[in-house]
């Protein structure tokens, strides 16, 4: 019963935090945008998210094309 129950709680906590992950990344994808379509540089958009340039082109090009 104790295994059955860690197995169970590790897969919930496991879960949660994939869920959180998500939630995460989607709103930095609607940050991002919203940043963009506002016409703030890329440069800028980086600063204030905190992520690289790469991953706002990676975002951008996921979403506008």
């Amino acid at each position: 019963k104790m295994e059955e129950f860690v197995e169970q709680h590790t897969m919930y906590r496991n879960g949660l935090k994939a869920g959180i992950e998500q939630g995460t990344r989607e709103k930095q994808c609607e940050i991002v945008l919203n940043m963009y379509n506002e016409n703030l540089e890329v440069e800028t958009i980086s600063k204030y998210t905190k992520l690289s340039i790469e991953e706002i082109k990676e975002i951008l090009d996921l979403n506008l094309n």
